[in-house]
């Protein structure tokens, strides 16, 4: 059964139970980084109370239809390390968009955190989104800084997807062959907090009251794009978004999920066209940009599967 947008549950209030914080990951067949990821989270949250003992927090972990093994196992992590956790289980994989808006539903706190399963956040990094979004000029939301594991900088923040710059996007071939500052489409580290027009969910932070004004996520986006999309329609509504270089994480992108490289790049190229054909429709959107996805699937897949015979 599909889930129903979020503006449908959530009232345009804010903080109705004095709760500062709301943490919402989303997780399916997570395995040993939600171990990792939740360990961090748990004194991370015990830091946050010591510096403000206002910031009362709690973490939703919704479980998109994990197997047995890895559902029993991640209940139980959680009830191992954080007290303030609450576990969600569903019956059906509903996407992580629509994931994300079932854990908003039942939110209570005043921000909401969404952070992914395979993220390490360094101490201090809640604080400083907090801290970003309470004093920045009409902040909606913000994102902190990840790391790959060698600690080198990992790009989340992007512009908004234009007709050209869609083909210096990550995962693009044209983008692979000539490099992506060819059409300028993610942006470049920065050193202090800085407006930025679109980031990824990875470790994003927003005031309630805005998500739900918003409506969540749109949960047509199965996976990949509901961030830009959200990120779209802050821009469109007058809302600022980002970057806190200081709200630090290692980001071991993909490990929070046993899907296969194949699945994730068909549902990267689905939701790709799903964004263009309702933020920027026309005959590009719905003639031309599908042949050139099509076409840099069918090349992508070849490459990954000559690189695995190798």
């Amino acid at each position: 059964m599909a889930c129903l947008r979020i503006s449908a549950y959530i009232p345009d209030m804010m903080n109705p139970d004095g709760l500062c914080l709301s943490v919402i990951m989303v997780l399916h067949n997570s395995g040993e980084a939600l171990s990792n990821s939740v360990t961090v989270l748990a004194e991370e949250l015990k830091q946050l109370q010591k510096s403000n003992p206002s910031y009362q927090s709690e973490a939703l972990f919704v479980d998109n239809a994990s197997d047995s093994i890895n559902s029993s196992e991640s209940a139980e992590t959680i009830n191992r390390h954080l007290q303030q956790g609450r576990m969600i289980t569903l019956v059906n994989n509903v996407g992580f968009g629509a994931g994300c808006n079932v854990g908003a539903r039942e939110a209570r706190g005043e921000y909401l955190l969404f952070l992914n399963p395979d993220v390490i956040l360094d101490s201090g990094a809640i604080l400083e989104l907090i801290k970003t979004l309470k004093k920045k000029d009409n902040a909606w939301a913000a994102s902190g800084r990840m790391r790959n594991a060698d600690g080198s900088f990992q790009a989340t923040c992007r512009e908004l997807p234009t007709k050209l710059n869609i083909f210096g996007s990550r995962g693009s071939t044209l983008s692979a062959l000539l490099g992506s500052k060819s059409v300028g489409y993610t942006l470049p580290d920065y050193q202090t907090t800085t407006e930025v027009p679109a980031t990824a969910a990875t470790a994003l932070m927003i005031k309630r009251e805005v998500f739900a004004k918003l409506g969540g996520f749109d949960e047509r986006f199965f996976m990949f794009m509901e961030d830009t999309d959200i990120s779209a329609e802050i821009e469109a509504q007058g809302g600022k978004i980002y970057f806190c270089p200081q709200a630090g994480a290692l980001h071991y992108w993909g490990a929070g999920s046993q899907a296969s490289a194949s699945k994730r790049s068909r549902w990267h190229h689905l939701s790709v066209w799903r964004y263009y054909r309702k933020r920027l429709p026309g005959f590009f959107s719905n003639a031309v940009l599908p042949l050139a996805l099509l076409t840099n699937f069918i090349i992508s897949a070849c490459v990954s599967a000559l690189k695995g015979n190798k």
